[in-house]
């Protein structure tokens, strides 16, 4: 249901005066399901989840309220890195068509942030923090910089 609500772009939804209150556990709901959950599609939709969310709220969130800045603390310092780290685990199966569909989903979640939140703020919050400390090289870093789309 609450992909649902994203994928028919009525995102505000969840921020009304009724669900507001509520905004933390979805997504950490979400957040759970793209990170814990091993089914590669429950995974893909989750991340999905996300990458919506961001592309429906990007006017919104250049308001800096308090829910946009609960949204992309959330999305910066917990779902980001933690999809990271589950790309790095020895269970994850590039080769594998399901599993390559939800690094393709991570992929468009991490363009969409780029494209929405700016080359700078992509920088220091994704580039120079998650994916730094994931041991990534500079190589890599300024490739996930400069990608035109999600196969670069």
């Amino acid at each position: 249901v609450l992909h649902q609500i994203v994928l028919n772009g009525v995102s505000d939804l969840l921020v009304s005066q009724k669900n507001f209150g509520n905004l933390k556990t979805i997504l950490k709901i979400m957040g759970d399901g793209a990170i814990s959950i091993e089914d590669p599609m429950s995974k893909k939709t989750c991340i999905q989840f996300f990458r919506l969310l961001l592309e429906q709220w990007s006017q919104r969130i250049n308001d800096e309220t308090q829910v946009e800045r609960d949204f992309l603390l959330y999305l910066y310092r917990f779902l980001i890195p933690e999809l990271l780290l589950t790309f790095l685990r020895p269970s994850f199966d590039g080769k594998d068509a399901m599993q390559d569909r939800v690094l393709q989903e991570f992929a468009e979640l991490l363009l969409s942030t780029r494209n929405q939140r700016g080359i700078d703020e992509f920088n220091h919050t994704i580039v120079q923090t998650a994916l730094r400390s994931c041991g990534c090289t500079q190589d890599i870093l300024e490739a996930f910089l400069t990608a035109a789309d999600i196969k670069q």
